[in-house]
């Protein structure tokens, strides 16, 4: 006797399906920030301004400003 089991309808998987969309979104909202501090970073905005308008960690902005100025994009 088979079982059939609609797997869109299961609990476990829209839940799933959920954090996976909340994990997109953030990811999203994370690499728009980034974009932003770089550009901020490019057109010569202090470190210091780019952590407070982006809310990044200052770490994080510190790394991207040392990669712009090892040329790097990401």
């Amino acid at each position: 006797m088979a079982i059939s089991i609609n797997i869109k309808e299961d609990a476990l998987y829209q839940e799933g399906k959920e954090e996976g969309k909340e994990e997109g979104k953030e990811e999203g909202r994370l690499a728009g920030k980034e974009e932003a501090a770089l550009s901020m970073l490019r057109e010569g905005f202090s470190e210091e301004v780019v952590v407070r308008i982006t809310k990044l960690p200052a770490e994080r902005v510190a790394q991207l400003k040392q990669q712009l100025e090892a040329g790097q994009q990401n």
